[in-house]
């Protein structure tokens, strides 16, 4: 849970490079070295691996900019003891995220994502410029078989898994909630949704 925290803090305003970039680095200056399939790696720093480093530490040797405040005071809150994060995931939802909110360079999208990804709290889900999309054209479409509609995207991101591809490479979220809404039986029906295609049908049909 601490790496999804200190992970999302980082990618706060910035670029999936810049943030791989960054927890790279923390991990190979302050994480544990392993060694597999005779290849180094460095497992991400536990909270205690953390203490003592300083916010100009963070801005020299991680570059974090703005974000090293934020890191340090929450490193400092969360191995002063009062914030445990095992004991906030045994909280319900609305008392957790109050509690996140509290961390530095903790706002409600990070925290949401820290409840969904790191404590499994399926009653929430951050809220960005391409879920505010989904949600547009799913208001629009109230007949949606919503359960359809979850086991197609948990397919999707297992197939995903599988390929080693991301998600909406397989089928976009517009293309899933189509299927859901018109329910095709078919080939015809399920080639006349948008996003299909021949090809996509003989690989996921």
């Amino acid at each position: 849970m601490f790496e999804i925290v200190i992970s999302y803090i980082f990618s706060s305003s910035n670029n999936i490079p810049r943030i791989e970039g960054s927890i790279e680095k923390l991990s190979s200056l302050y994480g544990k070295k392993v060694i597999f399939e005779d290849k180094e790696y460095y497992l991400f720093p536990k909270v205690n691996d953390l203490d003592g480093v300083t916010e100009e530490k963070y801005k020299e040797e991680i570059r974090i900019g703005y974000r090293a405040p934020y890191v340090a005071k929450t490193v400092e809150k969360i191995l002063s003891g009062k914030y445990d994060l095992d004991k906030i995931s045994k909280m319900n939802t609305e008392n957790a995220k109050k509690i996140l909110l509290e961390l530095d360079g903790v706002g409600p999208k990070v925290a949401d994502c820290i409840l969904l990804f790191s404590m499994k709290k399926k009653d929430v889900f951050p809220v960005d410029t391409w879920i505010n999309k989904v949600m547009k054209i799913y208001s629009k479409n109230e007949n949606i078989n919503k359960e359809l509609f979850n086991i197609l995207r948990n397919w999707r991101k297992d197939r995903a898994l599988k390929e080693g591809i991301k998600p909406y490479i397989i089928f976009s979220d517009s293309t899933l909630i189509q299927i859901s809404n018109v329910v095709p039986k078919n080939k015809e029906e399920l080639l006349g949704i948008r996003g299909m295609g021949e090809k996509k049908y003989e690989k996921f049909g």
